[in-house]
């Protein structure tokens, strides 16, 4: 599983949800940012994986308490098996 460690200060995520617009600061401090690839049924497979044993047996990257994840897309064919995305997760302290 592929993954990167960010530090984020003073962040700020800009975007758009349908008609719904959004402007909301980031958390800083570090993140974990993990890229899932082959379309979104790969996405929420290797989401479960991540999340139900990667996550567990990576003590050192602890999800913060109380915290949302952030996921990312790239690309528009959702089905392809280039498709890229992710998630970024805060982690604890």
């Amino acid at each position: 599983m592929e993954y990167e460690i960010m530090i984020l200060q003073n962040a700020q995520v800009i975007g758009m949800s349908k008609e719904i617009a959004f402007n909301n600061p980031l958390e800083s401090g570090r993140w974990l940012k993990v890229h899932f690839d082959g379309g979104m049924a790969a996405f929420q497979q290797q989401f479960a994986v991540f999340h139900n044993e990667w996550l567990p047996s990576h003590p050192e990257f602890r999800w913060a308490d109380n915290a949302c994840c952030m996921e990312w897309y790239c690309g528009t064919d959702i089905n392809s098996p280039d498709y890229q995305c992710g998630i970024m997760i805060p982690l604890a302290d």
